[in-house]
């Protein structure tokens, strides 16, 4: 079945990325499809078992962009799955091939002054999982 193009898209920088295999991400691609991998600026802090991001130029978090067709079913389930704990906003990502796009994300509403920073950026990496 072919898939309707929206020219909306999501980037994804945790546990809803293909590695990580989590059941959120198969209903996150029942509404969107795998663009590939993209970066956005901002830092990436350890929350425990996921991570949380927050703006801040001049810093990259590293994940993956999907453009979204459904944006309804698609911001109703996702948004229930982050909760308050994270806010939905539009950044600007950079695809791999350099092209930038504007994209939905979910950054952290919570303080992370406490938290573990992943400096690299690349939350796969810090949990020693491989990326494609």
């Amino acid at each position: 079945m072919a898939r309707n193009s929206t020219g909306i898209h999501l980037f994804v920088y945790g546990t809803l990325m293909f590695p990580f295999r989590h059941p959120m991400h198969r209903v996150m691609c029942r509404y969107a499809g795998w663009v590939g991998n993209a970066v956005m600026e901002g830092k990436l802090y350890n929350l425990g078992a996921y991570p949380g991001a927050i703006l801040s130029p001049g810093f990259f978090i590293h994940g993956e962009l999907y453009e979204i067709v459904d944006a309804p079913r698609l911001f109703v389930a996702l948004d229930r799955y982050e909760g308050d704990e994270y806010l939905r906003e539009i950044v600007e990502v950079e695809k791999s091939d350099g092209m930038r796009v504007d994209a939905w994300v979910y950054l952290c509403r919570r303080p992370v002054r406490e938290r573990r920073r992943i400096v690299s950026g690349d939350y796969a990496a810090f949990r020693g999982v491989r990326r494609t």
